[in-house]
């Protein structure tokens, strides 16, 4: 039981899945950890330190790319989800709260994790070498014009799976997640059921989440571009726990999709 327990508090702190707290409020952060500095762009609203005797500085350089990542980011997050370009041009700017490494992050924050956000504040928080990640940008976004995804049995592969998926070709995630998922699967005899169960694989794998992430991520692009964005987000708006919406939306039980998805990666 110890070990599920410490199998459990460490995926939610790789998956940044935290509620609102007094340190990631931005009036507090603002008021306590500063000087801030702010750089902006169209969508997004850069927050960092700049002090060389807490911090490395970020350059003008670095900022502009870092903002250019993200715009970028937005884009094809709304080209995923169907959702028009003009939409996200009326969004509030998004904050981005900028860190040096994860120890920094981890002393103000309370949260040790490379990248995290909470909806309640409008807020994605990153350490420099995560900061052009589209992951957490990912989740405001849908939060945002979908709501709030609704199961906690199908979190990681629904809503994490999505997540992940769109940094799919981004930085480290640089690959096709089809061929990397078939290889995961092949390799390692993994399945789906392993992520819905939740079932502790760190005896496995050398990094469980990633791997866990990537065949969820291929799931999810599959029932996208496979089965349409608009039964996906029906599954995003109205999945809770019992798995017979599967079969509702899609005409196909939860176990037969898997199945469905199992033999399509194996033609990739």
């Amino acid at each position: 039981m110890k070990y599920l327990l410490l199998i459990t508090i460490l995926l939610q702190l790789t998956l940044g899945l935290f509620g609102q707290t007094k340190e990631t409020e931005p009036d507090y952060l603002l008021r306590l950890h500063g000087p801030w500095l702010t750089y902006e762009s169209k969508n997004f609203r850069l927050y960092y330190r700049e002090n060389p005797v807490i911090t490395k500085n970020l350059s003008d350089k670095d900022l502009k790319k870092i903002a250019i990542s993200q715009e970028d980011n937005a884009v094809r997050i709304a080209e995923l989800l169907d959702i028009p370009k003009e939409n996200i041009d009326t969004l509030r700017k998004i904050n981005i709260w900028l860190f040096k490494d994860l120890k920094e992050k981890d002393l103000i924050t309370k949260i040790s994790s490379n990248a995290f956000s909470i909806r309640p504040y409008w807020s994605a928080y990153y350490t420099y070498n995560a900061a052009g990640s589209a992951h957490e940008i990912g989740h405001l976004i849908i939060n945002e014009f979908w709501g709030w995804f609704k199961s906690n049995k199908y979190q990681f592969l629904i809503e994490e799976g999505y997540a992940s998926l769109v940094d799919e070709g981004n930085g480290k995630r640089d690959f096709d997640y089809y061929l990397k998922a078939k290889k995961i699967l092949k390799k390692d005899g993994f399945k789906i059921d392993q992520i819905v169960d939740n079932e502790p694989v760190m005896l496995y794998f050398k990094n469980p989440y990633t791997l866990k992430a990537i065949v969820a991520g291929a799931f999810v692009k599959y029932l996208i571009n496979e089965k349409g964005i608009d039964k996906f987000k029906q599954l995003f708006q109205t999945l809770e726990n019992d798995d017979k919406v599967f079969e509702t939306i899609y005409g196909q039980t939860f176990n037969e999709l898997t199945d469905d998805f199992y033999s399509f990666i194996e033609t990739k």
